[in-house]
Formats: C-alpha cells, sequence, structure tokens
C-alpha cells in the first residue's frame, strides 16, 4: 500500500533499486508510485522510468505520508524499462518504494481479410499485464528483496 491506499498488485523496493522490465509490445507502463503506509512521514525517494540511457519519465522528490502519485508513460517501440528507484541524495534510511499497481497496457488491431466483401471495422484488443507477472530482472535493490 501507499499511504494508506492499498494496490492489488505491484512491486515493493528499496532505494537505491533497479528493476528491468520486458516490455513485450507494450505501448504503456502505468503505476501509482510511493513510500509504504508504515514508514510514517519518514523516507523520501525519487521514481524514475528509463529505456537505456534515456529517461522517459522522473517524479520528483516523493517523501512518506503523500499520496501515491500517478506515472502513464508511452513505451511504444521500445523493448525493456529500467524502473529505478534513487534515495533522493539525503541517504536511504526509510527509503521503501512501492510501484503500485504496475502494469504495461498493449493494444492490438486487426482488420478483415482483404477477400472480404463487406470490410468490418477494425477491431481492437486492450491486454494488461501486471509487471509482477512478466519475466522482469532485478539488478539491485537497496538492502532487501523486491516484494511482489
Amino acid at each position: 500500500n501507499i499511504n494508506g491506499t492499498a494496490f492489488r498488485k505491484g512491486l515493493g523496493t528499496h532505494a537505491v533499486s533497479e528493476v528491468v522490465v520486458p516490455l513485450n509490445g507494450a505501448q504503456t507502463f502505468r503505476a501509482s508510485v510511493g513510500l509504504p503506509t508504515y514508514v510514517g512521514t519518514s523516507g523520501s525517494v525519487v521514481f524514475q522510468v528509463w529505456d537505456g540511457s534515456k529517461k522517459l519519465a522522473d517524479s520528483g522528490v516523493i517523501r512518506g505520508g503523500q499520496p501515491a502519485k500517478s506515472m502513464v508513460v508511452d513505451v511504444t517501440g521500445r523493448s525493456n524499462l529500467r524502473l529505478v528507484v534513487t534515495n533522493a541524495g539525503n541517504g536511504s534510511t526509510q527509503d521503501h518504494a512501492n510501484w503500485g499497481d504496475a502494469h504495461l497496457v498493449t493494444t492490438t488491431t486487426t482488420s478483415a481479410p482483404a477477400e472480404a466483401q463487406a470490410a468490418p471495422a477494425p477491431t481492437s484488443v486492450t491486454t494488461t499485464t501486471y509487471v509482477s507477472d512478466t519475466a522482469y530482472r532485478v539488478v539491485r535493490n537497496g538492502s532487501s528483496l523486491v516484494e511482489k
């Protein structure tokens, strides 16, 4: 949870952390980020989303006790993401960091075969895959294990 708000799935990390996530054709990454309730008003972190050496998103400093912040990142055409948590430059005491409901969104559109007499409208299917259900790889994670 983040400041009392529960999330069905996600990743729990500790600064400084880095998790690599395969995208498998996804177009969007979404998560609610923040510190878990049990740290109270302690701790401060920055959540970042990277593609290689290019930063795609940055939460700014988030402190314990603050509500979750939404991150929505266009990842079209990318193969992997790096989910990074820093200690906000002031040490890592109580810097627990949750990626609440972190998931990938993939939309696939199909059209009728060329030989069809009356062309039906294209069909779109949207799939949501939680990051915790992917073959993510932990590069580093502060002083603890990554929690699902």
